[in-house]
Parts: C-alpha cells; structure tokens; sequence
C-alpha cells in the first residue's frame, strides 16, 4: 500500500484546518430580523415535510420583504438572489399534497423565531445544528402568499415517489417497521420513532438509519453490475442511477461520498485506469467542504470520513497470513470494525459521550442482512408485491430483539464523557505514531524476506540442502521475532491512547444548576467522585430529563447518582428526577 497521497493529505490538512476554525472562530451573519418580529419573506424551496400536523416549508436564498414588495407577485421570480440566510416555516395548515413544487421560490408571512441554544453542557444545540445545514431561523404560524410557476420538475417527481414508497411501506408493514425502513431506504426520518433511534443508537447499529455507502453501494453499484451481466455495460446509467438516488434521499456528507467515490469508481472501470480508496474519498472531502465548509463539525461527515479512512489505514496492517480458514473468516469480519472503531472513537465520544460495548459483535449479524433487506424492499415497491415485504418485517423486529437483549448483558453501555482536547490531540498522534511504526515493520518484514530468500540461494549453491535448510530456519525466526516486537510496540502504543483517551474527567467539590426550564435541578459533586441530585423537575420542557439532566450527566461521564432529595411533591421538582430512574 502506498503512503505518498499528496492530494489526500492535502485534504486531511484542509478539513483540519477548518474543523479548528469553525470550532474557535464565529461565522460572520448577515442582518436577521428580531425574535418574534411579524415579517414577510422570499425564498427557494428546497425541502417540505409533515411533522406533528404542520406542513414545513425549508427555505434557501431567503430575502426578507417589506409590505409593498410582498405583495407583488415578480418578485418571486427573482434568480439573482445572494443571499445565504435560510429558514423553515411551519404553516398554519395544510397537507404535502397541496404543498409548493420543489424548486419554486415562495412568499410567506409569519412571526421569528429562533432555535434554541444548548443551555447545558451536553444539551442539543438546535441552532448549531440548524445553522450547519443552512437555516438561521424559523417562521412560525406561517401563511402562503405567493407561489412563482417555476419549479425543479425532476425534484418534485423524485419527491412524490419517496412519498408514494413511504406511504406503500406503511400500508402493508407494522407502524413502527414502516418508519425504519422508511429512514433506510428512502432517507425519510419524520416517520421514525425516537425510542427506536434512540434504541439504536444505543447500541451501535444508528449507522444503518442514514444513507451512506453500504446503500450506495447495493444500489448503484448493484445496478451497474446488473447491466453488465445483461451485456449493457453502460457506465452513465450507473452514474445516472446513483445521482438520482442521492437527489431523492438528499445529498447529506455520507451520501455525497459514497456517491462520489461510487461514481470515480464507476469512471476509473470505464477508463482502465486503477482506483485509489484513500485519493477518492479525498476528492469527494474537498469539493463537500469548498461547497459547506460547516460540514466539518458534523457528527455525519466526521463518522463517514473517518469509517473510510479506518478502514483503509489500519485494514492492512493488521491483516496477516491466515493458515486457517477460520482465522482467515474472523480477520474479514472483525478487523474492518476495529480500524473503524479506532479512527472514529474520540469522535463518537465528542458527540455521544458514551461506548456501546456489544456494537461490533451486533454489527456482524446487522450489516450482512442489510444486503437482504434493501433489495427485497425496493423490489417490493417496484412490483407492487407487497408480500415480499414480510421479509423486511421480519428482519427489522430482529434487529430490535437484537437491541433488547444485547441492552440486557451486563456493561452494554459505557459512559466515559466527552473527551478533552488535549485528550483528542494525544490519541490521534499515538495512532499516527502507531500506524507508522505498523507499516514500517511491515514494509521491513518483507524486505528482510526477500534477502533471506536471496541469500539462501546463495548459499544453496556453495554448501547444498542442509546449509539452506539450516538458514531457512534462523532467518524466520529473526524475522518472526522482529516482527512480534514492532506488532508489540504498536499495539502498546495504540492501548496507551485508548487509557488516555477515556481518562476519567477531574472530579472536585462542585455545585451546578441546571437550565431546566420552570422547575428546580441542583447536582452536588464531591471531590471523592460521590454525585448527588436535589431537585430535577419541570413544569413547561417536555422530558426535561431526557434532553437535559441526562445528557449532562453523560457529558461530564457521571454514570451513578448516590442519592436524590426532592423537596416536595411538586411536577417541576420531580418529572426529571423520575425519568432518570425509569432510564436506569
């Protein structure tokens, strides 16, 4: 394997570089409008759905306008829009079929509202989040005033086809079966129920909800190879196929590479030219980050880049000469997962806070089913047969029966908090340090075989069969042991970043009160690692205890509470407090 990718680590650099910058530096905004302002704006259409009775309109190229310039009709046309703001409004009413094309630009009125800071540490931060994929605020109680003719024709077909596969997954499947398949096959989420992401999550397998390679790959590239086996080797169908599928589903970080890398595989076949794993996927990084720079700080973007570049790095290091079939069939199955695991851990403990345990052993069961599951699925829906969907149904209740149990072994999940920089920095130039010293053993191995090998010809030709026999032996076993000592010191220094990495956080005699709305929250820290709760209710958040105690609790890696005191049996000194023991 070569080492010399200027144009990867190049990338590598470049993403660095603008990861620190948007994590120290301030985006500079354009004017927004007040908080709760009554205001009219214009914008493109570029996403709809219906969530919780509101019709949600996502707006890009957002202009605000005054009374007078609302009220004409033109301006709806207007092209030349630079503006960067984007918003979501929520209508009052209304239905995804009487719904605005894809592509059209829109009028509408209604009042500013932003989304919510993260008050806690650990808390979700909508307006990140939001602000990452391009809208700054959100219109609420919204009214369509105007709708220009103009529209994305091939968007809205391949919107009212996802619709009209969600809706024939969920007239012949169970409701909850209906919304995971929906998320995995069609990138549609809305439908899915937040304690089977949550469950999933948990357990390592959330990767299958999101649109990413495994699916690009059984579809576009499955796609191609079908043409091929029927004599049409047509490599713009294939790449036609893949840019439709991630139009449909929406081109996110993990979709934009793998349909990328798909595509340059796809070309390079064409061409007969060879593929590089490593210099595709840093082709795709530098056109998704030139086009969204905030992309680097997504959970998305790093976890899918980071899979590759584990699976790429460490795959070959770690693979030796298997003498045995079995250890060839556990080196297939479990090494892509731990160079994975290894690239991407401090990464899913910045976001997380927290390790499923079992992940890898689940993963072996989930990800070859998938091969199953999607095919039959889109069979399904293209021969309208739905009986070839019980196949799904049955593999998806599987994976749940896998979550339940594996969430009943004990240490299933551990909680180690978010990590410190200083910790990230470390562990990845050990893992650099590591990697090397893997590759140049290997590298050193190989050469002294070739030696060995020369040498013993020589001196099969002077002293005969025994003088190479004898050499045969003392030269493997110097190799052999020059081998063990550089896997040994690779692998220490890879243990040694993994202790220093989930180091335990610095306790110390703390007070803190939580942001949880109207109610009382108070955690007491003693230095000699004891916690204790006062207090842990709401009266106007919604599962305070869900999206604000507990992920508190998991960011600074507290994993029990030696006691709880209520004050009084009043909901907005309690409600969090009793979620957190029907969680436990």
């Amino acid at each position: 394997m070569q080492l010399k990718r200027p144009l990867c680590v190049a990338v590598l650099l470049l993403c660095t570089g603008l990861f620190l910058v948007q994590l120290t530096g301030q985006k500079m905004a354009e004017a927004l409008p007040k908080e709760k302002e009554q205001i009219s704006l214009g914008g493109r259409l570029m996403q709809k759905e219906e969530k919780n009775g509101h019709l949600l309109l996502y707006l890009q190229q957002v202009q605000i306008l005054s009374g007078a310039v609302a009220a004409d009709a033109s301006n709806t046309n207007n092209k030349n829009s630079n503006s960067k703001m984007g918003a979501v409004c929520y209508l009052q009413e209304g239905s995804l079929v009487q719904a605005p094309p894809l592509g059209s630009r829109v009028v509408v009125c209604g009042r500013v509202m932003y989304f919510a800071h993260a008050e806690n540490e650990g808390q979700f931060d909508a307006r990140a989040y939001y602000a990452s994929l391009g809208y700054d605020f959100q219109l609420t109680n919204a009214e369509l005033l105007k709708v220009s003719r103009e529209a994305d024709r091939l968007a809205e077909e391949l919107f009212r086809l996802r619709e009209d596969a969600k809706a024939f997954f969920k007239a012949y499947m169970r409701e909850e079966n209906a919304g995971i398949l929906s998320a995995m096959v069609l990138g549609e989420k809305s439908a899915l129920d937040s304690d089977i992401r949550m469950l999933f999550q948990r357990n390592g397998i959330a990767h299958i909800l999101a649109i990413s390679g495994l699916h690009i790959s059984l579809l576009g590239m499955g796609f191609y190879r079908l043409l091929r086996k029927c004599f049409l080797p047509i490599c713009g169908a294939g790449v036609g196929m893949l840019l439709l599928y991630g139009k449909m589903v929406g081109m996110g970080s993990s979709v934009f590479r793998a349909c990328g890398m798909c595509m340059i595989l796809l070309f390079a076949q064409l061409l007969g030219r060879s593929y590089d794993l490593l210099t595709a996927m840093a082709v795709t990084a530098l056109l998704l980050v030139l086009q969204k720079p905030d992309s680097v700080q997504q959970a998305g973007f790093l976890l899918s880049y980071g899979a590759v570049l584990g699976l790429t790095l460490f795959l070959p290091v770690f693979q030796t000469e298997a003498e045995y079939r079995i250890q060839k069939i556990l080196q297939e199955k479990l090494l892509p997962g731990i160079g994975i695991l290894l690239v991407t851990l401090p990464v899913q403990l910045w976001f997380f806070y927290e390790l499923p345990v079992y992940a890898m052993l689940l993963n072996l069961l989930v990800i070859p089913l998938m091969s199953v599951l999607l095919p039959v699925a889109i069979f399904a829906y293209l021969l309208r047969f739905p009986l070839l969907l019980q196949i799904p149904e049955y593999i998806l209740t599987f994976y749940r029966w896998l979550c339940i149990k594996a969430e009943g072994l004990p240490g299933s999940i551990q909680i180690f908090g978010r990590p410190r920089i200083w910790q990230m920095i470390v562990y990845y130039l050990l893992l650099f340090f590591s990697l090397v010293l893997l590759y140049h053993s290997k590298n050193r191995n190989k050469q002294e075989k070739q030696r060995e090998k020369q040498q013993e010809n020589r001196e099969c030709q002077i002293t005969g069969e025994n003088a190479e026999q004898d050499r045969r032996k003392t030269g493997k076993n110097r190799i052999r042991k020059n081998k063990r000592d550089s896997k040994r010191i690779g692998i220490i220094l890879i243990i040694v970043s993994i202790c220093l990495l989930i180091l335990p956080p610095h306790t110390e005699n703390r007070i803190t009160m939580l942001s949880i709305g109207q109610g009382d929250c108070i955690l007491l820290q003693e230095k000699g690692g004891h916690v204790f709760l006062v207090d842990g209710g709401s009266s106007d958040v919604k599962e305070a205890g869900k999206y604000r105690l507990i992920p508190y609790l998991k960011y600074h890696g507290i994993r029990y509470i030696d006691g709880i005191f209520i004050s009084h049996a009043h909901e907005d000194h309690y409600s969090a407090s009793l979620e957190l023991l029907q969680s436990s």
